[in-house]
C-alpha cells in the first residue's frame, strides 16, 4: 500500500495510529463495567423476554388495513404503513425523507404518537420502534395500547380508530 522507502522507515519508527478511544484502558474497563451491569441486573434476560411480549403485540397490528408489514428482532422493530394492504402500496414513497413528504403523514403520526407519550421516530413510511432494553411488561403494554388505539393511518389523513 506504500512504497519501499516510507515502508522501510517504518520498520525502526513506530507508527502511532487509531482513534482516541481504541483499546484505551479506561474505554476498555467502562466497556467490562457495562457488561457487568448488564449481567447483575439481567438486561439481555429482561430484553429478550419483553422482546418476546411485543412481539406479540406487533403481530397484532397486521389486522389494521393500514398496517402493510412488521418486522421485528427482540426489542427493535419496524412498523410499515401502506395506503392499501392488497397492493402494498406504502404511505410515502420508497425514498421520502422523514418529513418531507407533501403531507406530512409520518411526521404528522410520530408527533400524535409523542403527544400521547409514545416518542419514537420514522423511516420512510416505518414506524421504529426500539425502547429501552430495561423496559418493563406494564411499560411495553401501555406504549403499545398508545401506538394502536390513538391513531392509524389512511392514505389522506390519520383517523381515530
Amino acid at each position: 500500500m506504500v512504497c519501499e522507502k516510507i515502508a522501510n522507515y517504518f520498520d525502526e519508527n513506530v507508527l502511532m495510529t487509531g482513534l482516541t478511544y481504541n483499546g484505551h484502558t479506561v474505554s476498555t474497563q467502562i466497556g467490562n463495567a457495562t457488561l457487568d451491569v448488564y449481567k447483575e441486573e439481567k438486561i439481555i434476560e429482561n430484553a429478550e423476554e419483553i422482546g418476546q411480549i411485543l412481539a406479540k403485540r406487533l403481530d397484532q397490528l397486521c389486522k389494521y388495513d393500514s398496517v402493510g408489514e412488521v418486522r421485528h428482532i427482540g426489542l427493535f422493530a419496524a412498523v410499515e404503513l401502506v395506503k392499501d394492504k392488497t397492493t402494498g402500496e406504502l404511505v410515502i414513497s420508497y425514498g421520502m425523507d422523514y418529513g418531507k413528504a407533501k403531507v406530512g403523514l409520518m411526521k404528522n403520526f410520530v408527533g400524535l404518537l409523542g403527544e400521547h407519550g409514545f416518542y419514537t421516530y420514522s423511516h420512510e413510511s416505518s414506524v421504529i420502534i426500539a425502547p429501552p432494553l430495561i423496559i418493563s411488561e406494564q411499560e411495553i403494554n401501555e406504549a403499545m395500547d398508545i401506538f394502536e388505539k390513538e391513531y392509524l393511518f389512511t392514505d389522506k389523513a390519520l383517523i381515530s380508530n
